[in-house]
């Protein structure tokens, strides 16, 4: 390893971002550089009939996340006293921004940062506060290579900036705990 010249982060010591505690507009380690999986495609389709398969919703695709070198994260809330149980209950809203990249190896390479905001309710309980919040994300998912999965157990480069279409502009989260 000493003569190496790729510098390799190990999996365990990158970065990852996005969930109920850092950017609650994406999902949890969504935010920054994935892989995408589809799993069991038939042997006999052609890398173009499975992504038209997945394009119309016949096959599915997972994201996996590969992470990053470079974090930045940022939170701004208000939390204010429910009209009702104000004692046990608050309001509140929020914006999160954040990014994740790998320097010099990816699209993400200068930054861009994704804001996202929302709101919540937060209840005391004798474990903590209990949160539920809803953001809204108007962005695209992030690009990424789209690897099949064959049912023989090959994988296969199907495409290099594949982008999973996102279901849904808003996303719930639940947790325990402070959000940061």
């Amino acid at each position: 390893l000493d003569t190496a010249e790729a510098n390799f982060t190990p999996p365990e010591q990158r970065f990852y971002a996005g969930g109920p505690n850092d950017v609650r507009g994406f999902d949890r380690n969504e935010l920054g550089p994935v892989v995408y999986v589809a799993s069991n495609v038939p042997d006999t389709f052609t890398v173009q009939q499975a992504i038209d398969s997945i394009n119309a919703g016949r096959l599915g695709v997972r994201f996996s996340p590969t992470g990053g070198n470079t974090l930045g994260i940022a939170n701004l809330e208000l939390r204010v006293p429910s009209p009702i149980f104000p004692q046990r209950m608050r309001l509140a809203v929020f914006i999160d921004a954040g990014t994740l990249f790998e320097r010099e190896r990816t699209s993400f390479y200068p930054a861009v940062v994704r804001f996202t905001p929302g709101a919540g309710l937060r209840f005391t309980t004798p474990l903590g506060p209990v949160r539920l919040d809803v953001a809204y994300n108007g962005y695209r998912n992030a690009p990424g290579a789209l690897y099949l999965s064959r049912a023989s157990g090959q994988l296969e480069l199907a495409q290099n900036n594949f982008v999973r279409p996102r279901g849904s502009k808003w996303n719930l989260q639940f947790a325990v705990g402070q959000p940061f």
